[in-house]
Parts: C-alpha cells; sequence; structure tokens
C-alpha cells in the first residue's frame, strides 16, 4: 500500500472515529466497500441512522484530498486503483 493510501486510511478513521485493520483495508477495493465498512463499524458501536450518502460526501472530500481525484469521479462501483495506482 502507497503511502497516499495509508494516509488516506489514517484520515478515515480518524474523521470517522473507526478502526480499520490492515487486512480489512487489503479487502477493500471500491469506494462503496469503504463505504459500507464505515456504516458497518458505526452500527456496531450503536449508532443509529447511519446514512451511507452523508459518508460518500465526507468520503469524497478525502479522496480528493489525498488521492487528488475529481470528485465526479469518486462514485460507489470506482475502484481505489482506478483513482490512484495503487501497488
Amino acid at each position: 500500500m502507497g503511502l497516499e493510501a495509508v494516509e488516506l486510511v489514517m484520515s478515515v478513521e480518524e474523521n470517522f472515529g473507526i478502526e480499520i485493520t490492515d487486512a480489512e483495508a487489503a479487502a477493500i477495493e471500491t469506494v462503496g466497500q469503504l463505504v459500507d465498512a464505515i456504516a458497518v463499524k458505526h452500527g456496531e458501536m450503536g449508532r443509529q441512522n447511519v446514512n451511507k450518502h452523508i459518508i460518500l460526501d465526507q468520503l469524497r472530500t478525502l479522496i480528493q484530498f489525498h488521492l487528488s481525484a475529481k470528485p465526479a469521479d469518486i462514485t460507489p462501483e470506482v475502484r481505489f486503483r482506478d483513482l490512484y495506482d495503487f501497488p
């Protein structure tokens, strides 16, 4: 995982108040899978009314910053490797 990917995961953890293991991070291929993982972790923490649209909007900002991706390119279906060439 490249430095940008590590920084993105750390930023996601900080901004969403969750922990993502290395194994979990390695298994996440799309933006939508990351949205789902965040929603599940919030649910496990007892948070009610988790809104995946809000999670996606917040992720767009983080992904833009860390990967210099265009907001229009950041959709639930897009693979991270298509946003940035992860090794």
